[in-house]
């Protein structure tokens, strides 16, 4: 389960965001029935260093275990730590399709929790480069998210100073 520190106020805002695009259709084939983990900056997450090959080990391990896959949000030649685990790349455009307006609208970073329909169901915008969440806690709260269900919601992790 994710623990956050929140410090100050945050916002909650509900939303329904469903797409109804057929550019994502695949997207939904290729979830199988489970959830995802939208990553907006999947670099934010990845290790790099001496630990990196044994930390995409414990990323992998972990999404495969759980009925929630990774999403990054980008293009590029696929090489990076979501399709190495089994994810996929989608490009921006596609992504506003089932994103919250009050995330289209924005430049933060965030992660969105989506069902297998691909509403989102939670977002969560962090700051870069502080404090950022594991990816392995968040997919163990997205599949934690599909057991209880729960109400859309976006929410601001207040990381560092």
């Amino acid at each position: 389960m994710l623990q956050m520190s929140v410090r100050g106020d945050y916002a909650t805002f509900n939303f329904n965001a469903i797409s109804s695009s057929s550019s994502s259709d695949p997207l939904r084939r290729w979830l199988e029935g489970r959830w995802a983990l939208l990553f907006s900056h999947p670099g934010d997450f990845a290790a790099a260093g001496f630990e990196a090959d044994r930390w995409l080990v414990y990323v992998r391990d972990a999404f495969a275990s759980l009925p929630v896959r990774p999403i990054g949000i980008g293009g590029g030649d696929g090489a990076g730590w979501i399709s190495q685990t089994g994810g996929r790349l989608v490009p921006h455009d596609v992504a506003e399709d089932f994103l919250p307006a009050e995330v289209r609208e924005t430049s933060e970073h965030f992660v969105t929790i989506l069902d297998s329909t691909l509403r989102a169901r939670r977002t969560l915008l962090y700051t870069p480069g502080i404090d950022v969440p594991c990816a392995i806690e968040l997919a163990h709260t997205a599949a934690h998210q599909r057991t209880r269900g729960g109400s859309p919601s976006v929410r601001r992790i207040l990381q560092g100073v």
